[in-house]
């Protein structure tokens, strides 16, 4: 037999890991020889030849896979033993072996089913090969008797097909199909049996399968022909049905049978047994008990061994001949949630690389569950915090894939519990764990331990001497976090710094490679480099300042007056006592102590009691007048000399020749500071002219405003006089427009009685439901909305949430929203741009971060329309305050100052004490606390000498300069501001003292310069005092109008002459007045609603009312008061008011319409109704 083996390629999902998830299938047949080809999977997949051994085709461990083998090299599929289908599947209508298969290179995962084909290598057999039956003779035609049905291990067509007997006589074979698809022979009598003729029957039964060729087994039947009862057991059904939970205690009972039989004594004695073609599965399950009929359960009964059986019971009675009757029972299987879900990983432990991207395969795994159905419906679930999902493959196969990003510097692995959930009831689960490690990626740069550095090394220093130390780390592994430091190629004055210092790669020492020299250069910057091992390499940088600090090294230098050979001054001999003769001026090249100089006079002067040095400004003066007896040619030696340690010092010589007539000099000192004088104070003056006349404008205003109005209250609005009265009939109707939203439905009951005696009446009910339409425009919830929002706020954060309501119903009250545009720039001309509001809900959000510096507030307007016809709508403004966060730095303002911060000052040495050098003016763009500065001195050459005003910026001497204070001083400023975190700025301000600075310098001319132009805050003062009192001169001028006209009105009146009045003529019986007589029959009518109650109504007969439908009668006047001795007849009617019907009250605008009689009472306008 020639079998052919076929493959299909399922169904293939995309796998980021590499490749693509497939699921193949096969089918073979059973019984092959190890070594028989299956197929080819690596061609099915879709592999290359050449790749095939490289991706390492591998079997994973299951069930299945001692059955086949996968040949590395060709990828293909053979059988490793052979198989046997009835023993793998038994009655299965499949046979299906599932196996996994593994690929590397990438990492994927595919299913191969392998489906076993039967063949026909049983033939169908008898459990016994003798069957024994005892029928009576009185058995009539068409009696059944069941036989045992013949077993064949083949499955569909190779299993039994039909059934043959033999040799024809009394009994032919009727076969019974069931719904397992057993066949089942039973045994049919033909024709009525005689014991007396034949007593036994030997027939053959023979069964046949339905292969090809087929095959066959036998049975021997032996029917003995006895003499019996003739009443058999009868079953209450043929069929019975019943259902039975799996997992079922042994002992439970599952069905209890009867059987009755009409005989008496031991001929209606009935015993219960199984069939004799009942299975032995069966048996091993049930139990049947002989005498009561009782099936219970003997074993373990598993849904998923077996969803139905079929049970067939003898009901035999003792009688002789015995006599049976056989049912069937049906007994279903119900599923119960038993079998927890399992999963089974491909591998244990996986390595991932930090740089994985979204939907990379970590590992595959595959869940089974016993049960079925909804209790094999596994769900599985991961932590909600891992960068990991799971995604499915194909049928209970899935691949672990990553979700995020991952970052080994923070989570180094991962040790992932999986819970694998079932959906029965009570539901069931198990957990497994994945150990996940994160492999390092070189993604971090070096980071040193500070962001700069600072040395110092004296001048003069040796070659190699350790300058400092930088350090960084790098929080990589392995190779990525091994560093090397390097100098980053730069120059100092022209010159490579490596010819400097160099740097040690191994530890980030700093060596120095030459000797510095202070007076050429006093600072060296030098950028350092840590670089990792990683591929690509990363570094970073760090700035070292390396500052040379000064030795003594340096004589100092005469540098006035010039000593060729001597230096030769001539003063005339009358000169005073302290004369300068001359100023000797030397400077030092180092710097500090070592450059202070002091100078004195040597002994080997010609006299030396003649002549002093000042010790610290080198001027040389007279300290007695000359005398006949002084040499007229004096020598002075003086010798100047550092404070450096070891001092260095050089000398000068001076020749001074006395003269009788020499030029004098004025040395008279000069007063170097001047104070500036004193501006006055107006901004003061302004600020109290404001407030007085705000006030007395708002007093007037108030006192003005309560004598108008107590005026406008004196006037009347409208009166009635004397005239001919109208008699209106009262009753009780809506006095105002109908409102649903207020009332949606009335019961009126209209009552009609006349005036007869005894008096009759109806009434009756009517029932007034008011229909909806669109009268109410949408209601915000406030009339404005305040927002207050932090700047740099982020993007979609809600700002405020709006709300407004309808009191219509239905399509009327359905609102939306939507956010209009406000007078202004930025933000509030085009709203959109900044926010957006979610039409149904009215949260309104933030598109773009706010900037306090740009924006501070805005305002926009929401519009809330219903979904009328056509549409109401109304708005509410909102308000949008932002706060100022403290994210800018102060900014130097004054002085100005070049790319390095620093500016320079000269100032006299003479300068006083509190003298102002200069003041530093910066701003913050941010506001309130963030805005507050301050100004620190944080370094100085000699703090003492030199104070900042915190608030002001104002850099004043603490102390008179004296000699010995260095010629440069370096002030380093920072100005910080008050903000949470606080940022600052710095300055570096050089002070240069010298000896002949000019007086007028920056720093005095800022304060002693008056400025010309008005101060800014002085000119706003001056505009908002004249804009209040012309505002205030404009509302007293108006008000004072408006009294007058209103005292103008209120002497008119609203009064209307009685003379002037006439009975209006009646629209449809001319002048003609209808009088009532005392037999005319009256009518009273009254309308009362019942709902809602307590609502003032009423209402009237209309000027045209004198004829209407009903013709109601109106008594005259003379009904009630003609006689003047009786009130009117009650009776006559319920209520009935005299009113001055022909006079008419004009209207009048507010106040007048409160309808105020004067003098009297007010009474309400009466209006027209039906």
């Amino acid at each position: 037999m020639i079998w052919q083996v076929g493959a299909l390629l399922l169904v293939s999902f995309p796998l980021r890991g590499g490749g693509q998830a497939a699921q193949i299938r096969y089918s073979i047949p059973e019984e092959l020889a190890p070594g028989s080809f299956v197929g080819d999977v690596a061609r099915d997949l879709g592999l290359d030849a050449a790749r095939v051994t490289s991706r390492q085709l591998q079997i994973l461990p299951g069930s299945a896979q001692r059955h086949f083998r996968a040949e590395v090299q060709s990828g293909v599929l053979v059988v490793e033993e052979r198989i046997d289908r009835e023993r793998l599947c038994g009655s299965s209508p499949r046979c299906l072996l599932y196996l996994e298969i593994l690929l590397a290179n990438p990492l994927t995962s595919h299913r191969v089913e392998v489906e076993v084909l039967d063949v026909n290598d049983n033939a169908p057999a008898f459990l016994t090969s003798l069957t024994r039956l005892e029928i009576a003779e009185s058995a009539a035609p068409g009696a059944r008797f069941p036989l045992e049905p013949a077993e064949d291990l083949d499955f569909g067509a190779n299993s039994v097909s039909t059934y043959r007997l033999s040799p024809p006589g009394c009994f032919t074979l009727s076969v019974k199909n069931r719904k397992d698809g057993s066949k089942h022979p039973e045994l049919v009598l033909e024709k009525a049996l005689d014991r007396e003729q034949q007593e036994q029957h030997r027939l053959v039964l023979t069964a046949l399968d339905g292969g090809l060729p087929a095959k066959s087994g036998t049975a021997e039947i032996v029917v003995s022909v006895i003499d019996a009862n003739d009443n058999p057991p009868v079953f209450d059904q043929p069929v019975y049905k019943v259902t039975l939970l799996e997992n079922a205690p042994e002992g439970t009972m599952v069905i209890k049978l009867n059987a009755t039989d009409q005989d008496e004594g031991t001929n209606g004695e009935i015993a219960y047994s199984f069939s004799s073609h009942t299975r032995q599965k069966i048996r091993r399950l049930f139990s049947l008990q002989e005498r009561s009929g009782e099936v219970r359960v003997l074993g373990n009964v598993d849904y998923e061994e077996g969803t139905v059986y079929e049970i067939d019971v003898r009901a035999k009675d003792k009688g002789s001949p015995s006599m049976d009757a056989h049912c069937s029972v049906l007994v279903e299987i119900t599923d119960v949630n038993d079998n927890a879900p399992s999963v089974r990983f491909t591998s244990l432990s996986a390595t991932v690389p930090e740089d994985a991207p979204m939907g990379t395969a970590v590992a595959l795994l595959s869940v089974s569950d016993g049960d079925s159905r909804e209790n094999g419906e596994v769900q599985l679930q991961l932590p909600a915090d891992i960068p990991f999902q799971i995604l499915p493959s194909f049928r209970n196969h899935y691949s672990w894939v990553t979700s995020g990003p991952l970052d080994r510097e923070e989570v180094s692995e991962y040790k992932v519990v999986i819970t694998a959930t079932d959906s029965g009831s009570p539901p069931l689960s198990s957990q497994s764990s994945l150990l996940i490690n994160i492999s390092d990626l070189n993604d971090n740069p070096p980071r040193f331990s500070q962001p700069a550095y600072q040395a110092e090394v004296p001048e003069n220093n040796a070659l190699g001497v350790p300058i400092c130390f930088v350090s960084a780390f790098d929080p990589d592994q392995g190779r990525n976090s091994q560093l090397s430091y390097s100098i980053v190629d730069s120059t100092v004055q022209g010159v490579p710094v490596s010819s400097y210092v160099y740097v040690s790669p191994e530890n980030g020492t700093i060596y120095s490679s030459s000797s510095f020299d202070h007076e050429q250069i006093k600072q060296i910057v030098v950028q350092i480099q840590a670089r990792d091992r990683g591929s690509p390499p990363l570094s970073t940088n760090v700035t070292v300042s390396i500052f040379i600090l000064d030795r003594n090294d340096n004589a100092p230098l005469i540098i006035y007056p010039v000593a060729r050979k001597g230096f030769l001054a001539q003063i005339p001999q009358s000169v005073p006592v302290g004369y300068m003769v001359t100023k000797v001026t030397a400077v030092d090249a180092d710097s500090g102590h070592n450059a202070w100089l002091s100078y004195s006079l040597l002994p080997q002067s010609t006299d030396p009691s003649l002549f002093r040095v000042a010790p610290y400004t080198g001027e040389i003066r007279t300290t007695r007048g000359f005398q006949e007896t002084d040499l007229a040619a004096q020598k002075i030696v003086v010798l100047v000399k550092d404070n450096g340690d070891p001092a260095l010092s050089c000398t000068v010589t001076i020749m001074v020749s006395l003269e009788d007539k020499a030029s004098e000099e004025n040395s008279k000192s000069r007063d170097f500071l001047t104070s500036p004088k004193d501006k006055p104070d107006r901004t003061l003056y302004l600020i109290i002219a404001l407030v007085a006349v705000s006030m007395v404008s708002l007093v007037t205003f108030i006192v003005f405003s309560a004598k108008c109005l107590r005026k406008r209250d004196g006037h009347s609005c409208c009166c009635l006089s004397n005239s001919p009265s109208r008699d209106i009939f009262k009753h009780s109707s809506p006095n105002q427009g109908l409102d649903r939203e207020s009332v949606s439905q009335y019961n009126v009951t209209i009552s009609a009685s006349d005036l007869g005696s005894p008096p009759l009446s109806r009434h009756t009910i009517l029932s007034i439901t008011l229909a909806d339409i669109n009268d109410n425009t949408p209601q915000f919830e406030r009339t404005s909305y305040e927002v207050i929002v932090k700047e740099n706020n982020p993007v979609g954060e809600i700002l405020v949430t709006v709300s407004a309501t309808d009191p219509d119903l239905d399509q009327n009250s359905r609102l939306s929203y939507s956010v209009l545009s406000s007078p202004g720039k930025g933000p509030a001309a085009d709203p959109s741009a900044y926010i957006s509001i979610n039409p149904t809900s009215g949260q309104v959000l933030a598109k773009l971060p706010f900037d306090y510096e740009q924006t501070t507030y805005f305002q926009f307007q929401v519009e809330a329309s219903d979904g009328g016809s056509p549409a109401l709508s109304s708005r509410t403004v909102v308000h949008v305050f932002v706060t100022d966060q403290n994210d800018n730095a102060p900014g130097i303002q004054f002085p100005l100052t070049g790319k390095d911060s620093v500016v320079q000052f000269r100032i006299p040495r003479s300068t006083r004490p509190q003298a102002l050098i200069t003041k530093i003016i910066a701003v913050d763009l941010d506001s309130g606390r963030n805005a507050w500065l301050a100004y620190h001195l944080m370094q100085a050459t000699d703090p003492s000498l030199f104070g900042v005003a915190l608030r002001s910026g104002e850099i004043r001497t603490t102390r008179a300069l004296q000699e010995q204070d260095a010629a440069t001083q370096e002030l380093f400023l920072v100005v910080k501001d008050s903000g949470e975190p606080p940022m600052s700025t710095s300055v570096t301000v050089l002070v240069l003292l010298e000896e002949n600075a000019p007086e007028a310098f920056l720093g005095l001319k800022a304060q002693a310069a008056e400025s010309e132009s008005v101060p800014r805050l002085t000119l706003y003062l001056i505009i908002s005092l004249v804009i209040i009192s012309v505002l205030s001169l404009a509302a007293l001028v108006g008000l004072g109008v408006r009294c007058v006209r209103g005292d103008a009105r209120g002497a008119v009146g609203c009064c209307v002459k009685a003379a002037t009045l006439r009975v209006p003529p009646n629209p449809l019986l001319g002048h003609v007045q209808y009088q009532p007589s005392l037999g005319d029959a009256t009518i009273d009518m009254q309308v009362t609603a019942t709902a809602p109650p307590a609502r003032g109504h009423r209402s009237c007969f209309s000027s045209v009312s004198d004829i209407s439908e009903f013709m109601f009668m109106k008594p005259s006047v003379s009904l009630g008061n003609s006689s003047g001795n009786s009130p009117p007849d009650r009776s006559f009617s319920t209520e009935v008011s005299s009113l001055n019907v022909p006079m008419q009250c004009p209207q009048l605008p507010p106040p007048c319409d409160l309808q105020r009689i004067w003098p009297g009472r007010c009474v309400t306008k009466a209006p027209d109704v039906l």
